[in-house]
């Protein structure tokens, strides 16, 4: 099992990666980390499908929060580790997805959907 520590670290490594520019603008959000997703998400694909969830963003997105913005409880940002354990057989590998999953999310947080953050995610830099 990923100790809380190692997890903390890792997601504190994927905030620390961004460019300051965009730290600067993560705003009323909270990242946290459970076991496992929650039974609304795993029962919209089929049981045998081979989708897992590794991280989901809740909230309103930066680009979508207007003049009314306030009041608001945090955005969040799940990571959830038995999913991340099942899929990777050592720490490094671990430690890479906990950090590409929670940059993938933050880029839902600034309004970014699946396709282009796939479209990111596959281009070499």
């Amino acid at each position: 099992m990923i100790q809380e520590d190692k997890l903390e670290q890792w997601v504190q490594e994927a905030l620390e990666s961004l460019p300051r520019i965009l730290r600067e603008k993560l705003d009323n959000i909270h990242i946290v980390v459970e076991d496992e997703p929650p039974a609304k998400l795993r029962g919209i694909y089929p049981s045998k499908s081979p989708v897992i969830f590794l991280g989901l963003y809740e909230g309103i997105p930066l680009a979508k929060r207007g003049i009314y913005y306030s009041g608001i409880t945090p955005d969040r940002i799940t990571i959830f580790r038995r999913s991340i354990e099942k899929i990777c057989p050592s720490e490094e590998k671990r430690r890479e997805v906990v950090i590409k999953t929670v940059l993938h999310e933050i880029g839902h947080y600034f309004g970014l959907g699946e396709r282009e953050l796939r479209e990111i995610e596959g281009k070499k830099f």
